[in-house]
């Protein structure tokens, strides 16, 4: 089964000050992909979906396993690499996703709302580096939704504020959000009560 997808014209990525640092563009779902099926970049993490359904991801999981650290590192999604050799996701044009499946999946387009197949920038990965990438936190991230980090305090808060270049104005419907983090269920039924 194919699925394809098309991406909105103009949404862009942001730094935490709201400044603009580049398009989002089919590519950087590409680049996500291969971070997420990399062994050596991801660590495993949130590899079983897209291993279960993508064609060719599962090979690419396990080739990237025999490569040294440095070599997987390398690794990347421009066109003509080993991920697009042997992963079928193509990118025909710059808003223009196009997923190849194992085998029938009709939910499959909820799958791509999960982080396993995020958008990543590559330019970022370039700016921080892999180790940098894995450690980047609300302040070195990218964001292109509704709302940027400003604030992380950890196991205290989170603050989002809206993000000025987010292309559905008419949705941010708050200045900022504070999300408060509690340390148990019992602390929170308390702070509901």
């Amino acid at each position: 089964m194919i699925w394809t997808f098309h991406l909105r014209e103009g949404v862009k990525w942001v730094d935490v000050n709201g400044n603009a640092t580049a398009d989002c563009t089919s590519q950087d779902f590409a680049t996500g992909l291969e971070w997420v099926l990399n062994f050596h970049k991801n660590d495993s993490v949130n590899t079983s979906m897209p291993i279960e359904m993508i064609k060719g991801a599962s090979e690419y999981y396990e080739y990237t396993k025999t490569l040294s650290k440095e070599e997987a590192y390398a690794l990347t999604a421009e066109e003509g690499s080993k991920f697009r050799e042997m992963v079928s996701l193509e990118t025909p044009d710059d808003l223009t996703l196009v997923y190849t499946c194992v085998s029938p999946k009709p939910y499959f387009d909820t799958v791509a709302t999960y982080s396993c197949l995020y958008p990543a920038p590559q330019a970022l990965i370039d700016e921080l580096g892999v180790d940098g990438f894995k450690a980047m936190d609300n302040e070195t991230m990218w964001y292109n939704g509704c709302y940027i980090m400003t604030s992380y305090i950890q196991g205290n808060e989170k603050i989002f504020t809206k993000n000025p270049l987010y292309w559905d104005t008419d949705c941010k419907l708050f200045d900022t959000v504070t999300i408060k983090m509690v340390e148990s269920n019992d602390v929170a039924f308390q702070l509901y009560q």
